[in-house]
């Protein structure tokens, strides 16, 4: 068998939905409807904090912008990105499918002013936008099993290139430990961001990978807020027989600095996937 005959986008999705981590019942069950609600201000906080300058997405995004520029971001969140971007290009058009994301995304638009971010309701690519020069996508594609429409679609509303930011690995893999220890479920190793360039040269499209390190910016303002945090990530429910074990650990794996309690590994690696519309010679590569 060649790699021509290898279906990578079905293997991207089996291989996705192994990620189904195991969960106690009750507290721990998402809620309906909105599952994005109760870490919005959590995410509120972190684009709140976001340097920019010191993103390695930024520094490969920023050559492309400009003040004529048109940006569309899928997933926005509350903001992390948008608010760089859009200080930076004439409009971004941000489409996400979390109404407390939108809620938390407006009211941090409006308090820095900018006017020229168009929110979006709804799932990628189910919405239809107009063509734009730039699209990219952060920390988005491990939610979505059918990666060949969401890419297809992404580039095609396309003119000049195409932006993917992502953890190199599933973003619960940093939980491995936590979940074998504490759940007794050994987590899967794929997909990875090689996956899903693999998935991208099915389709035709021949991606630049590149490979960076940064921080988590994971910090808490109390043992609690960290147990509740890391509970929830491992399907842990509130009062159950280990929860105590697992703040021991926690305690033995952190620190206080400045107030505020911190994992002790805070560094990850993360990837850049990007690819220029080289039909459009119009727009070269910065």
């Amino acid at each position: 068998m060649s790699v021509l005959d290898i279906d990578y986008l079905a293997g991207w999705r089996d291989e996705l939905l192994k990620w189904a981590v195991p969960r106690d019942p009750g507290p721990v069950e998402e809620p309906e409807g909105d599952g994005w609600a109760r870490v919005a201000a959590r995410f509120r906080n972190m684009s709140r904090t976001f340097r920019a300058d010191q993103d390695p997405f930024m520094a490969r995004l920023s050559p492309w912008l400009g003040k004529d520029v048109t940006v569309l971001e899928i997933g926005a969140g509350a903001g992390r990105l948008t608010r760089p971007v859009a200080e930076r290009v004439r409009k971004v058009v941000a489409v996400e499918s979390s109404p407390a994301m939108r809620a938390v995304l407006a009211e941090e638009l409006a308090a820095t002013g900018l006017t020229n971010v168009e929110i979006i309701p709804g799932f990628w690519p189910a919405v239809q936008v107009e063509p734009v020069d730039l699209v990219f996508c952060s920390h988005v594609l491990y939610d979505v099993a059918d990666l060949g429409p969401f890419l297809t679609a992404m580039n095609d509303v396309a003119h000049r290139a195409c932006f993917i930011y992502l953890t190199i690995r599933h973003p619960f893999d940093s939980f491995r430990d936590l979940l074998q220890t504490f759940r007794h479920w050994s987590a899967p190793t794929r997909p990875t961001y090689l996956d899903a360039a693999q998935c991208l040269y099915q389709l035709g499209i021949l991606p630049n990978a590149e490979v960076a390190e940064l921080s988590t910016g994971l910090s808490f303002g109390s043992p609690d807020e960290a147990l509740a945090f890391y509970r929830e990530r491992i399907g842990m429910a509130a009062g159950s027989a280990g929860e105590n074990d697992l703040r021991d650990y926690l305690a033995a794996h952190g620190e206080w600095r400045s107030g505020r309690w911190f994992p002790r590994h805070q560094m990850r690696k993360v990837a850049i996937l990007w690819w220029a519309k080289n039909h459009r010679s119009a727009f070269p590569n910065p």
